[in-house]
Formats: structure tokens, sequence, C-alpha cells
């Protein structure tokens, strides 16, 4: 019997559940750090032009959302935001990928406006890239794991997505064809009618030697991660104020850019004297794997050479 067969006769709720899983406080800590990098990551690249740049438009008072508050001025000064006042590039939605062992492999953003196409979405773009990495052999460190790939739609076994914003049915398909093993998400999309839990239910596996087909969903909120449910309770006032439920146009507003500001702030401060398990590591009986001090000095690592060479709309 497939497992849709067995949810046939079961509630809806029962299908789009979240699935659970313990995760320890050492993996928490590790999720946390990842969490602020990526939201540090977005606010960076922060646009919220999403309807062109001021000069250009002249925006009604019913359908503005504020979108074009953000720049800078003498009366009203923005701390950071350095792509501020370009064009819209795409949403404010990025994604990246950690092997097994603890290293960042690539990023990429949300594009759909710079190629004028809905399906450049920034966990699609990311995964189309690692893919070009491995064809071309470049030297990233999944693919020094060769024992237990066989082929392209295993190569990202023991691979996590990090994605500021829960994932569409196209990007859950591609980590599914890819085999990633989990995807951990910033922020929910109640627009995606939860296709990601939904996607991991139905190739759930009863055997416990064996993973599912689709990468298991992960709600920043199971370690505690408090920017997502400050994103989720701004996002309803902001449903409520402007009538309309454009996730993608939340993320241009002011109110959602401090959230992220605050996360780019925390990651800035912190250091290993926040950390509760330095010297801690998931597997024990695995070298290369980083300790959580290592991850922090990763993520601060790639954050700078993020903000230095690796901007969006760029190969880095």
């Amino acid at each position: 019997m497939s497992q849709l067969d067995e949810y046939m006769n079961k509630p809806v709720s029962a299908l789009v559940a979240d699935s659970p899983r313990l995760i320890s406080d050492v993996e928490k800590e590790r999720h946390y750090i990842y969490s602020l990098l990526l939201m540090s990551m977005v606010a960076y690249n922060w646009n919220g032009n999403k309807r062109g740049v001021p000069d250009e438009i002249k925006p009604s008072p019913s359908k503005d959302y504020g979108l074009n508050q953000l720049l800078s001025t003498p009366e009203k000064p923005v701390k950071r935001g350095k792509f501020l006042s370009n064009d819209y590039l795409g949403h404010n939605i990025a994604a990246f990928a950690v092997d097994r062992d603890g290293f960042i492999i690539d990023f990429d953003f949300n594009h759909n406006e710079i190629f004028n196409s809905s399906v450049q979405h920034a966990e699609a773009r990311l995964l189309n890239r690692i893919f070009s990495l491995n064809q071309i052999h470049d030297s990233w460190n999944i693919g020094s794991r060769t024992e237990n790939i066989t082929s392209y739609g295993q190569l990202l076994q023991g691979v996590t997505i990090y994605t500021s914003l829960e994932s569409c049915a196209q990007c859950s398909g591609i980590m599914t064809l890819g085999n990633a093993k989990e995807v951990v998400y910033m922020q929910d999309d109640p627009g995606q009618y939860k296709i990601g839990n939904i996607m991991f239910r139905l190739t759930e596996s009863k055997d416990p030697n064996r993973k599912a087909l689709a990468p298991r969903p992960v709600a920043a909120k199971s370690f505690q991660f408090n920017y997502f449910a400050k994103l989720a309770e701004e996002f309803e006032l902001f449903k409520k104020e402007q009538k309309t439920s454009s996730i993608t146009s939340f993320l241009c507003t002011e109110k959602a850019f401090l959230i992220f500001l605050n996360a780019e702030d925390e990651l800035a401060s912190f250091n290993e004297s926040n950390l509760k398990f330095p010297d801690e590591k998931l597997n024990k009986n695995n070298d290369k794997e980083l300790t959580n001090k290592k991850v922090l000095e990763e993520s601060k690592d790639f954050y700078r050479y993020f903000a230095e060479k690796g901007r969006r709309g760029t190969p880095h």
C-alpha cells in the first residue's frame, strides 16, 4: 500500500502536519546560527522597491503598502541596506545549502524580476547552481563522500537547505529529486498549503533505515528562533491593514526589514560566549564535521565573503 492510499481516508490535518523529529540541543544551536546568517544575507541585499524606484512611480495610497519608504533620507536615516535604492531584482527571499559536515556550499536569491519569470525561486536557483558545481568538479565538501553517492539523484544526501520562506511545490519537488535531507525555513507561507509537509508525508518510509524521498521541512520555531514568530505576527497585521495576503509585498515593508536587520545585529554580536555547546558536533565519529564554534566561524566568514564578493545576481 502506498503512502497516498494510507492517507486517503485520514483527515487532511494528518497529511499536512509537521513530521516530528527529536532535535538535539546541539543541533538547535547550529540551526539557530545558520538561520541568523540567512536573515543577515537577506537584510544586506534588501530591496523595497517592488513597484519601481520612487521617481518612476506614483503609488496609490491603497496599494502602496509603504514599499518605497525604506530609502535613507536626512530625516529618516536607514542604518543599513546597501541596495535599498536599486531597481527591484526579485523578492527578498534567499537560500543556502549546508553539507553533512557543516560547511556552506553556496547560496542564491529569488530573481523572478530579473528573468521575468515566476519560477526563479531562491531554492530552485540554488540547487541548479549546486548541480552545476558538481558537473564541473568544483571542490565542495560533499563531493569528497563518493562511497554512498551512486547517481546525481543522490547528490544532496545529507545536505540541509536553509530558506527564508517556506518552499513552494516547485522547489520542494527539486529538493526531492536531489534527495536533500531537510529544508529549514524562517517563515510560513500560507500560499503554499504545506506542500513540503505533504510531499514528505507521502514519501516517508516505514523502514527506519530509509529516509523519505522528500526533504523533511523544519520550521524555525522548532528551535526557538524568535524571528519566526515576529515575522508571523507582522504578516498577520499587514494582511489586516492592507487587505492583501501577498507575502512578497509584506517582504518589502519596513517592518519586515527591521526584523531581518535585528537578526543581522544579533549575528554580528554573537560570539563563542553565547554558545552553550561550542565544542560539540552532531556526529562525534566524524572528524571532518564542524563543532558549533566552527559553525559560528564558518557563518561569519561566509557572510564576509557574501558581502564582499558574492552578491545576488552574480556568478559568485
